[in-house]
């Protein structure tokens, strides 16, 4: 990463740990690569989108609300893949 360039910010949100903490290990080894935040549901991604980001990793079928709602959004930007 050069000095004029900043770091891609990535919010991750799945209610299972065993997902998010090692992919935050492998993404916060890349210089280029800025972890802000992991969150657990939907309240937490609620929570934490006070900061600023670039991507959110966020589990589509989260236990914890139905449908693509993202934090302040009513409506999805793109549809996940049919199961």
């Amino acid at each position: 990463m050069t000095a004029d360039t900043r770091p891609i910010r990535v919010l991750l949100v799945d209610d299972h740990q065993l997902l998010t903490d090692p992919l935050a290990r492998l993404l916060s080894a890349e210089t280029d690569i800025e972890v802000v935040g992991i969150g657990a549901s939907v309240a937490d991604a609620k929570q934490l989108a006070h900061e600023r980001m670039d991507v959110v990793l966020m589990d589509y079928r989260l236990r914890t609300a139905p449908g693509p709602r993202r934090p302040g959004s009513s409506r999805s930007a793109g549809r996940a893949p049919a199961s």
